[in-house]
């Protein structure tokens, strides 16, 4: 039996756990999104010519950075950096600090420290304004109504989401080149949507 790679570890381990958890009130932070945001880092990391340590550092981050929503919905990312950390003792203990780092600026509000956790923001902030937004939007809506009893009329919940699509900030050349008119456009899009 062939060795498993960090990765592939780290991809069955983050899998395991979403399979097992429930995750009936996760209609934007679950499994699919994961993914989404490991693939996006990955395009990211290759497009960028990123090293093999540093692009396993994005790819490690990006597979536990929204873990914590299994378990809380309050300082989620604390839960998901403890959980990482836990997962790569004692074998990948050169990686915690900076999986810590990357996870961490995911919070909304926080600066990333250093480009790997720039682009890591950039690319969960993306899967939430710059694809497909109409669809992630009302999903998230859906699960702050489920999971934390948060119910939004039409007119708030527009607000909320216009507020969300304009204070967008991109920390990295890679998400302001290829996120930002993405973001624009859905801000319009959205915009006219709701004159109809």
């Amino acid at each position: 039996m062939k060795n498993l790679t960090l990765l592939e570890k780290t991809e069955n381990h983050i899998s395991s756990l979403f399979l097992n958890a429930d995750t009936s009130g996760l209609f934007y932070h679950n499994y699919n999104h994961t993914l989404s945001v490991v693939e996006g880092v990955s395009q990211a990391a290759e497009i960028l010519n990123l090293s093999d340590y540093e692009t396993e550092v994005l790819i490690v981050s990006a597979w536990f950075h929204d873990i914590g929503y299994l378990y809380t919905r309050t300082e989620h990312e604390a839960k998901s950096i403890e959980i990482m950390q836990n997962a790569l003792r004692p074998n990948y203990i050169h990686l915690i600090e900076i999986a810590t780092t990357c996870i961490a600026a995911t919070k909304v509000g926080v600066i990333p420290e250093n480009s790997l956790a720039a682009l890591l923001k950039d690319v969960d902030v993306a899967f939430g304004s710059a694809y497909n937004f109409k669809k992630t939007n009302e999903a998230f809506r859906e699960e702050l109504i489920f999971s934390e009893n948060k119910a939004f009329d039409n007119e708030t919940w527009r607000k909320i989401s216009t507020n969300f699509l304009q204070n967008i900030e991109f920390y990295s050349e890679y998400g302001k080149i290829n996120f930002e008119d993405l973001v624009e456009n859905n801000l319009a899009a959205y915009a006219e949507l709701q004159l109809v």
